[in-house]
């Protein structure tokens, strides 16, 4: 069972029309025990909705509850699920199960039907699922019929970070105020380069690689603003298979310290100056650009 602070669906803040009015469907939805697949991108906040929409219901204050199946065999989510690990344990509160739709469908099915009413095994607890977005390129397997019916009433989908461009700076202040509150260091703004990559950037990994993004930078601060080189320095490798997708934000800082390095002539000090990046910092990603 995972204890948390109160998640209120006002924390959500946002400019996307789209986003808002699913927030507010959740929070209408709150009150029913209607089952909701929450699907989303890795990091997109599946399970802070999921938290929020059990906070604003009758069961706020009894158990809540997360499982995990991905990577699991059936018979590893079977007694994950039915031991005093999952359902059990999530009685007269609110279990969110991620990966249950991709398990085969006689542990799907027989996951969603204990709160029905004739079923024998019956337990009063709220079902939400999770799920990360499928690949559009793929064709989803039809579901059996067992499964058909049985499936959550409703679907919200969160958005992926590239989707909210009203958003992405009000929630990265959002994240380094989090930092500096964490680590003690004051930091009130950054620099136009700045501003222009966190716009320019895909977010392949949402949120979270937002917010360790914020606090790597602000631990990278030398000062009251946050300059490029220290919101680049906080850029991790890119994980494997993603060199083919969109730029990360390392390649786009990195592409445009070359374009700060021609301004000045090639000059590497005057360009890492500018940069807020020592000059031996901007020399390794001079060398790695050409490895």
């Amino acid at each position: 069972m995972h204890t948390h602070d109160r998640v209120a669906f006002e924390s959500f803040l946002t400019q996307n029309a789209a986003f808002a009015e699913r927030i507010d469907w959740a929070r209408r939805l709150a009150s029913s025990d209607v089952r909701i697949l929450i699907e989303g991108e890795t990091g997109t906040g599946k399970s802070r909705l999921a938290r929020a929409i059990h906070d604003a219901s009758d069961r706020e204050g009894r158990p809540f509850v997360e499982v995990e199946l991905a990577g699991l065999s059936a018979e590893e989510a079977h007694e994950r699920l039915f031991t005093s690990e999952g359902i059990w344990q999530a009685d007269r509160g609110t279990i969110v199960i991620g990966g249950l739709l991709e398990q085969p469908a006689w542990l799907a099915s027989k996951v969603l039907r204990i709160n029905e009413p004739f079923c024998r095994e019956r337990h009063n607890v709220r079902i939400l699922l999770t799920r990360i977005d499928r690949d559009p390129s793929v064709v989803a397997p039809s579901l059996p019929v067992e499964l058909y019916h049985r499936m959550p009433e409703v679907t919200i989908a969160m958005p992926a970070l590239r989707d909210r461009p009203e958003d992405l700076l009000a929630l990265f202040h959002g994240f380094v105020a989090q930092a500096c509150g964490a680590t003690g260091k004051r930091v009130e703004g950054w620099t136009e380069e700045v501003e222009r990559m966190l716009l320019a950037h895909p977010w392949p990994g949402n949120l979270h690689e937002m917010r360790a993004l914020a606090f790597a930078a602000v631990l990278a601060a030398r000062g009251p603003r946050l300059s490029s080189g220290e919101v680049a320095a906080g850029m991790r490798a890119p994980c494997p298979g993603e060199q083919d997708g969109p730029p990360t934000l390392r390649d786009v800082s990195h592409r445009y310290a070359r374009k700060v390095l021609a301004r000045e002539n090639g000059n590497v000090s005057a360009a890492a100056r500018t940069l807020g990046l020592s000059r031996c910092t901007l020399i390794e990603w001079l060398k790695e650009d050409v490895s």
